[in-house]
């Protein structure tokens, strides 16, 4: 290499350094370019002169390039700053232009993703997004909920301590008068509120007059209320039998139907021509008993109708009024004209005069009459059906098509309370309930489920695996910690290894060596099990002298020979004999069965004490035979007529069934609160029945299960009335048809009521309507 090379080498590298290799460079000129190796883009031409001067192109446009963009990099963070604040951890944010993705710390959810551009123009954090989102539909919901709330209650309740999360979830209501109380909001805007308020206002409305002028609709003027005084429902008051007599009575008792016990044990006690003076006496001779045998009040008798012939009918409905069902079909035949008037009025009043019935002609409720839609023009419908409800098809089929977005926002707000903010629901496309819907993970990703099962909890599959493998995955030294917890140290776990497949623990005792088991057993306590069988045997002495200690000498012990607590003995009863007995059930108080039945003996005079201390008079006793307190016996309700009970459960406290079913249905409920009495024609695959029932909400409401029990209802008949007064309707029915029950408790498995239906159209067969039964 010549002397100038070396030369410009030399002073190239006191300017640049190391940064390039000349190995390739001859020097001709100041002015002629040499080939130069830089190390990070190559070889390049430049004249000597310009190389003291300047570097390898590239770089140079590289440094521009990184001195652009750092500064790009840094009027970007500022701009983020401003739009965002201090929300986000900025640290790991990368900035390579407006259309890469940056990396972003939420202070909450930790990392996350996002492009350069999108995050400057406001997005963010996903998750917070959900969860701001729910928490503004909560808002929206919960103050929507308190305006509605307003609207039908007033300023009667305060609601500062509601915690809106769904209609379904209960909310703290603060009552002024009771304090607070739990309510779910769609109860409370049905019109529901505080329920002492409630019991309260029933007590408080039922005044003696209004107590009176009850109970004489229900009695028909039988009795006489000159010495009641009405207090609370559930004291006793004075009422007067012009037959018997004064009686006590429970006013919701008196108002069920129950009256006089005398007149009730009469009416067991007629004799056929009794009967026939009475119903002479009640029908004025209308029809004729000729081929009539009275047995009881409940069985039916037959009669004659002057019209229409024989007819069966029980004895208690035909003192109470009841006829010839077919003389009544006509009566209400003949009353078309003001009948279709008041279904006119009663259809005006369910769905506030928002049809028009210039072409209604009422026949009965089964029979479909034309309804004109101001909207859609006219349609069919049966009365029953319009009276429960219903109304225009078309219009249901908009309205259900616009309640389409409520629903979404009712899925979503209940979906994100359950599982908060671990699933999207940006695919979601809300059908029903019943109907998939795809579901986003944030782990996994994409999965389909059904909206009731998310909502009751359900969740990413994969996750639920995960979990299920996690918890079952359990470290050995974790489980031999707890191992030496539960037994104190007792044995050693040196041979114990992970690698076993079948979970279970190599366990060394002290005593008796080794043994294996597994690793829940062993955790629950068990070990040993030579030690427990020691552990559990017990000698002869030690039996003898605990079971003297819990039976105070009452047995003899000659012919005992324990060896343990499962071993059955010999035991001497001093009164009975010998009998047998397993060792631990005596140590626990069990003796001689003889003795047991003798201390269970009552006479029947003292039984019948017992009872009548215990019931009063609610009940009559002439038909019960008395051998032991296990035995079934027959005893009389004044109301409801003979049931079947155990002497044992009647001294303690049973009662009848029906009463029960009536109070039951009335727990807690105002007796005034309207409820539908209904009847229903439903179909299943291979068979029609009938069904009898009593809902306080919409028919469709009470049966909104039914599809899935594979049931549909075919035609409808409702009526509404009372809760009190649906109760006894629907208990009039069930037992006056009570040969046409049928049992289809497996076919409505999710609706229920299967214990009211019957094979045959009962009603309609004999020509009668629901409000027939309502008094």
């Amino acid at each position: 290499m010549d002397e100038k090379t070396l030369s410009f080498i030399e002073k190239a590298q006191s300017v640049h350094g190391d940064t390039y290799s000349y190995n390739k460079s001859i020097y001709t000129g100041s002015n002629i370019k040499l080939t130069i190796t830089c190390k990070h883009h190559g070889d390049f031409e430049q004249t000597p002169s310009n190389h003291f001067k300047y570097h390898c192109s590239k770089c140079s446009k590289g440094a521009q390039n990184k001195a652009k963009l750092e500064k790009a990099s840094a009027v970007y963070l500022d701009k983020v700053i401003a739009v965002h604040h201090d929300k986000y951890d900025l640290s790991k944010v990368n900035y390579t232009g407006a259309k890469n993705k940056v990396t972003v710390a939420c202070l909450e959810h930790g990392l996350f993703e996002i492009t350069a551009q999108h995050f400057l123009a406001g997005s963010g954090c996903k998750q917070c997004g959900n969860k701001n989102t729910r928490l503004k539909t909560i808002d929206t919901a919960s103050k929507s909920f308190e305006s509605k709330a307003r609207k039908i209650h007033g300023d009667m309740f305060d609601y500062s301590k509601v915690n809106y999360k769904g209609t379904t979830t209960k909310v703290t209501i603060t009552c002024p008068e009771h304090g607070d109380y739990m309510q779910t909001p769609r109860k409370h805007l049905e019109g529901s509120g505080c329920h002492k308020c409630a019991i309260d206002n029933s007590v408080s409305r039922l005044s003696t007059s209004v107590f009176i002028e009850r109970a004489k609709i229900v009695h028909k003027n039988k009795y006489n209320y000159a010495k009641t005084q009405f207090t609370k429902s559930h004291e006793g008051i004075i009422i007067t039998c012009e037959e018997h007599g004064d009686f006590s009575q429970n006013p919701h008792n008196h108002l069920a139907g129950a009256g006089c016990k005398l007149c009730a044990n009469e009416k067991i006690t007629y004799t056929t021509a009794e009967f026939i003076d009475r119903a002479n006496k009640k029908h004025s001779s209308y029809y004729s008993y000729e081929k009539t045998e009275y047995v009881a009040s409940k069985v039916k008798v037959l009669i004659t109708c002057p019209t229409h012939g024989l007819f069966y009918q029980k004895p208690i409905l035909h003192l109470q009024g009841y006829g010839c069902n077919r003389c009544a079909a006509i009566k209400r035949g003949k009353d078309s004209s003001s009948s279709t008037a008041e279904f006119i009025q009663y259809a005006n009043f369910i769905h506030d005069f928002k049809w028009n019935y210039d072409k209604t002609k009422y026949i009965n409720n089964h029979t479909k009459v034309i309804i004109t839609c101001d909207t859609h023009g006219d349609f069919e419908q049966t009365p029953g059906s319009h009276k429960s409800g219903k109304g225009c098809p078309k219009c249901g089929i908009i309205k259900s098509t616009e309640s389409g977005k409520v629903k979404y926002e009712e899925f979503l707000l209940r979906a994100q309370n359950v599982h908060g903010d671990k699933y999207l629901y940006d695919l979601v496309k809300y059908s029903t309930y019943g109907e998939k819907v795809s579901i986003k993970c944030l782990l996994h990703g994409v999965f389909n489920q059904s909206p009731t099962s998310h909502i009751r909890g359900a969740g990413c599959p994969t996750c639920g695996l995960e979990s299920s493998r996690e918890k079952q995955r359990i470290p050995y030294n974790v489980i031999l910690k707890k191992a030496n917890e539960v037994h104190n140290f007792k044995y050693s776990y040196a041979e114990c290894s992970d690698e076993n497949s079948e979970r279970k623990l190599l366990v060394y005792c002290p005593v008796h060596g080794k043994f294996e088991q597994k690793i829940d057993a062993h955790l629950k306590g068990i070990g040993c099990p030579k030690c427990s069988c020691i552990k559990r045997n017990m000698q002869t002495e030690e039996f003898i002298d605990r079971a003297n200690a819990i039976h105070r000498g009452k047995y003899g012990y000659e012919y005992v020979d324990c060896n343990g607590t499962k071993r059955i003995l010999k035991i001497e009863c001093y009164k009975h004999g010998i009998f047998e007995q397993v060792a631990s059930q005596h140590l626990k108080g069990s003796g001689c069965r003889d003795c047991y039945v003798d201390s269970t003996k009552l006479t029947l005079e003292n039984y019948l004490k017992d009872c009548k201390k215990l019931h009063g008079d609610k009940y009559g006793y002439s038909k019960l035979e008395y051998n032991t307190i296990r035995d079934k016996v027959i005893i009389t309700c004044h109301t409801h007529g003979d049931f079947l009970q155990t002497a044992h459960d009647h001294k303690h406290g049973g009662g009848c069934p029906k009463c029960a079913e009536y109070f039951r249905n009335l727990d807690n409920k105002d007796p005034d609160t309207p409820c539908h009495i209904y009847y229903l024609q439903l179909k299943t695959e291979h068979l029609i029945f009938y069904k009898v029932g009593i809902t306080t909400k919409s028919v469709e409401e009470r049966f909104y299960r039914l599809k899935k029990d594979n049931t549909k209802i075919l035609d409808q008949l409702s009526a509404l009335t009372t809760l009190d007064k649906a109760i006894v309707a629907e208990q009039t029915i069930l037992e006056e048809f009570e040969e046409h029950k049928l049992l289809m408790s497996d076919t409505l498995v999710l609706s229920g009521g299967g214990t009211e239906c019957f094979a045959d159209d009962v009603l309609g067969m004999h020509g009668l309507e629901l409000e027939d039964y309502i008094t």
